[in-house]
């Protein structure tokens, strides 16, 4: 199976410098799977708690990616259990955890900054889309449901 490998932009590499930045996986796969610049990818990743030159966790990342307007969904398939499997389901737009690294696959293209090891494990893999409008759904990240239930209830709420 051939692969075809996107590499950081120039843009993305004069900002990671301007920044000082390494081990910023994250920071370039969420950058890539939203259509974002670097900056702010790497802004809104701060704002989740992840500090420069360190890896993010994965709520952070998805943290980061609700922040900017991104909902996810898990997949979960026995036939994406490597990077091959993952790639042979061309996804549209997702974040794929493998031990220690994240990327990003935008039209079933993959994204990394890294060489490709198609045979790797993948631990999970986080599709990604657009919040539905605000009329439509609370202000909240979708593990505070039960602040919204408590307000439902007249007992508050934590959202904003």
């Amino acid at each position: 199976m051939k692969i075809e490998l996107t590499l950081p932009k120039y843009r993305d590499i004069v900002q990671r410098v301007a920044l000082n930045e390494n081990n910023d996986c994250s920071v370039l796969a969420l950058s890539w799977a939203t259509s974002v610049n670097y900056q702010t990818a790497h802004k809104a990743l701060n704002t989740m708690g992840r500090r420069p030159g360190e890896g993010a966790t994965v709520k952070q990342v998805i943290d980061a990616a609700w922040l900017m307007g991104w909902q996810y969904s898990n997949l979960q398939s026995r036939k994406m259990k490597t990077v091959a499997g993952v790639l042979a389901k061309r996804l549209d737009r997702a974040l794929v955890i493998i031990r220690g690294h994240i990327f990003a696959i935008v039209d079933g293209v993959p994204f990394d900054s890294n060489p490709l090891d198609t045979t790797r494990h993948v631990v999970g893999v986080l599709t990604l889309y657009r919040k539905a409008p605000a009329s439509l759904q609370p202000d909240c990240h979708p593990t505070e449901r039960a602040s919204i239930e408590r307000q439902k209830s007249g007992r508050g709420a934590n959202c904003s």
